[in-house]
């Protein structure tokens, strides 16, 4: 069962073409922000592993179990293909090579302005 606490150390990421910035949320605390070059990884996982271990958040207390990314491009399934970068991949399948409970995905516009004022995302509406 997905954690709910506030302590839990959440990823946050804003996804966009040309760069990926990730962060760790812990609690209301936005920390460890690194920003991220597209073209350096072959895939979102690697760059968000890559992000993990650098900060030092890829084992232990401090991995992430929870996390929230904001896309830049529509989101009309699992699949999701960005529109301006060569990603694409599966919500569900990132979520699980990741290792976390929960991951919200969703749109930059509206996600972009609850994950870098430090508030905690809401889950998106199952549209299934």
């Amino acid at each position: 069962m997905p954690s709910s606490q506030s302590s839990t150390t959440r990823l946050i990421a804003d996804i966009g073409g040309t760069n990926a910035r990730f962060a760790l949320l812990e609690g209301y605390d936005c920390k460890e922000e690194l920003v991220l070059a597209c073209a350096d990884y072959p895939d979102l996982v690697a760059a968000a592993e890559d992000f993990l271990q650098k900060v030092g958040a890829h084992q232990g207390a401090r991995r992430p179990v929870e996390g929230s990314m904001a896309i830049a491009g529509p989101i009309t399934g699992d699949v999701i293909r960005m529109t301006n970068h060569v990603w694409q991949w599966s919500a569900a399948q990132t979520r699980q090579r990741l290792k976390l409970d929960r991951l919200i995905v969703s749109q930059e516009p509206v996600e972009r302005k609850l994950l870098w004022n430090g508030r905690e995302a809401l889950p998106v509406p199952d549209e299934t």
